[in-house]
């Protein structure tokens, strides 16, 4: 019912409004039902799909808004896999022998096939940031924490020089599990900040929203999502920030139809105002007028 309720052109919404580049999309999770139809599971355990194609209809949804989907076939622009550090003799155990049953090398083949480009990581657990059994087979980090605080030194410092990236939650403890609605546990400012740190960086923030049946994204996620994304890709910087450095004879001027109360002019030539960014470009707010040169 869940399944045959989703309103995917909603959440796509949702996710354009977000700011999202990218959308993981949890396909099982510990008890095996599958959104989707698939007579292979079926032969192997009867009554766990579905008969709609859930995953195909949220791609359908969201590519045509430029966003990218975590799961589908040849739609597929990459893999998220959990629980790799199941370890002997339990296969439940985080330990010294974590992911020891299984051949990385063969598995990432596997999950690349139909898209060479396909993007892997498989997850060694919250405590196995630094595990080597990654080596040569991940794409990017799989970087489950419970906080946030962690930071790149460098883009490809993630697992075995993989693209640096974190995986936390925002609102639920990753699930959402229980009566009410969760707000975030964050404030935007302290979301919108660690973003931009891991930006300068150039790692990848993915940021856990608990599902809802009825409204997908709660308004509160929604108003946060909404905030960070507007902070982030649409950062305006006061020209009385210490981020600009003048040359060349700069004044200022007070007034309350200046940003902040303040503006910076020069009458010469020779004035420059250097700012360092990263970005595709950059766009300048100032006075209009007859007497304002360009």
């Amino acid at each position: 019912s869940a399944v045959n309720a989703f309103d995917v052109n909603a959440f796509a919404q949702q996710l354009q409004e977000s700011g999202a580049g990218y959308f993981i999309f949890s396909i099982s999770h510990a008890q095996q039902f599958f959104p989707f139809p698939s007579a292979k599971l079926d032969s192997i355990l009867p009554g766990r799909t579905c008969a709609r194609d859930l995953p195909n209809d949220l791609y359908n949804a969201i590519a045509p808004k430029g966003i990218k989907m975590m799961f589908y076939g040849d739609k597929l622009a990459g893999w998220w896999v959990d629980n790799s550090y199941d370890s002997p003799p339990t296969y439940s155990d985080f330990g010294a022998g974590r992911g020891a049953r299984y051949d990385f090398t063969t598995y990432a083949t596997k999950l690349r096939e139909g898209n060479p480009n396909r993007l892997v990581t498989f997850n060694f657990s919250y405590l196995g940031w630094n595990s080597t059994l990654g080596l040569g087979n991940v794409d990017y980090q799989a970087g489950e924490e419970n906080t946030i605080g962690r930071l790149p030194s460098s883009r490809f410092s993630g697992e075995g020089n993989s693209q640096w990236q974190i995986l936390t939650w925002m609102d639920e403890f990753w699930v959402h599990d229980r009566p009410g609605t969760p707000t975030p546990r964050y404030s935007d400012a302290e979301v919108t900040n660690y973003i931009r740190n891991i930006m300068d960086k150039e790692g990848v923030f993915t940021y856990n929203a608990a599902p809802y049946q009825d409204t997908l994204i709660s308004s509160a996620t929604m108003n946060q999502l909404r905030a960070v994304n507007s902070a982030v890709h649409n950062r305006k910087v006061d020209d009385a920030s210490t981020d600009l450095v003048y040359s060349g004879g700069w004044g200022t001027v007070a007034g309350a139809n200046y940003a902040n109360g303040t503006g910076h002019y020069s009458q010469g030539a020779a004035s420059q105002v250097q700012y360092n960014f990263s970005g595709t470009g950059i766009k300048w707010y100032g006075v209009v007028g007859g007497d304002q040169g360009r």
